[in-house]
């Protein structure tokens, strides 16, 4: 697992293959007497991955990006 957070009741977590970690975080939630009511997976788009390696989202460099374009002209 490379992070995990919990927000509410809502626990997200980052792994290397969602398929092959869910069997293992289920028995382990189940071990600490954790109900889970549902599970979902997802890849991660390009925007998820560019705000994981950069610590900034794609569309505020985009604007950022047209802003300073616009100031040069």
């Amino acid at each position: 697992m490379f992070e995990a957070s919990i927000d509410g009741r809502r626990l997200r977590s980052r792994v290397a293959s969602g398929a092959r970690a869910i069997p293992f975080i289920l028995s382990a939630l189940e071990a600490e007497g954790i109900g889970v009511e549902a599970v979902t997976t997802h890849r991660p788009s390009l925007d998820d991955v560019y705000l994981h390696y950069t610590g900034r989202e794609f569309a505020a460099e985009d604007e950022q990006g047209r802003s300073g374009e616009d100031s040069r002209r």
